[in-house]
């Protein structure tokens, strides 16, 4: 499987090192913002970890050619996202915030657990990432937070600013804290009456990511035309 990378970041870089480690995939090229795309030799599909603009630029190459695209590029506005979903029509395309085994079955497990749980216990949500880390919520983040609230009518609350009185019943609080050179850390808490459930999931590498990253790009590859997630991968 050839293999164009978009973006050479802390994510392009971790593939670049794990790639050695997949048998039968080949990195044939990766590219960086401003760098000439034209020329980019053929391949099998394209892993993206860019920026919105240049992540939908790679998705119109792959569409060009006919072939997989994955991005794990986070902050798309609803119109970008609609775009990818169109071009998914096409060829198979897939949409992740974070390629962690242990997030995508975390993501899994919450959805089931606040459908028992209900709007009866409290629920808050904390992410904890490096001072680099542009993005708040966390794009990981928001993916859990769907997960506890498919369909989003719960309230959020992101860090308690200007909060007096009681917690409403039902709502959910969100924390983003920025340090140092942590990877990522979740943590959702789920407070009920005279108990509490927890789950924490730390990521101690990216290349936690670019391995996830290969699983997804070697399912997708022999997927049919479709807008996909990396759960529907994992649990189909």
């Amino acid at each position: 499987m050839r293999v164009i990378v978009s973006g050479r970041g802390r994510m392009g870089q971790a593939l670049r090192e794990t790639a050695p480690t997949r048998k039968g995939v080949q990195m044939v090229a990766m590219v960086g913002r401003g760098e000439k795309h034209s020329s980019l030799p053929e391949a099998d599909i394209i892993l993206d970890f860019s920026r919105p603009e240049m992540a939908l630029h790679m998705a119109d190459l792959a569409h060009e050619r006919g072939i997989p695209f994955i991005t794990g590029t986070t902050s798309f506005s609803p119109e970008e996202l609609a775009a990818l979903e169109i071009i998914g029509k096409d060829i198979p395309v897939l949409v992740s915030a974070n390629f962690s085994l242990g997030i995508t079955v975390l993501s899994h497990v919450l959805e089931e657990v606040s459908g028992v749980l209900g709007e009866e216990w409290d629920v808050e949500l904390m992410e904890t990432h490096h001072r680099h880390k542009e993005d708040a919520p966390s794009g990981t983040a928001i993916k859990l937070l769907t997960a506890l609230d498919p369909g989003g009518n719960r309230k959020k609350v992101y860090g308690r600013q200007g909060f007096t009185g009681s917690r409403e019943k039902g709502e959910i609080g969100v924390h983003a804290l920025r340090g140092g050179s942590v990877v990522g850390e979740h943590q959702v808490h789920f407070f009920g009456d005279q108990e509490t459930l927890q789950f924490i999931h730390r990521a101690e590498s990216r290349q936690v990511f670019a391995l996830g990253a290969w699983t997804a790009a070697e399912r997708l590859f022999h997927m049919p035309a479709g807008f996909y997630s990396f759960s529907q991968l994992l649990f189909r």
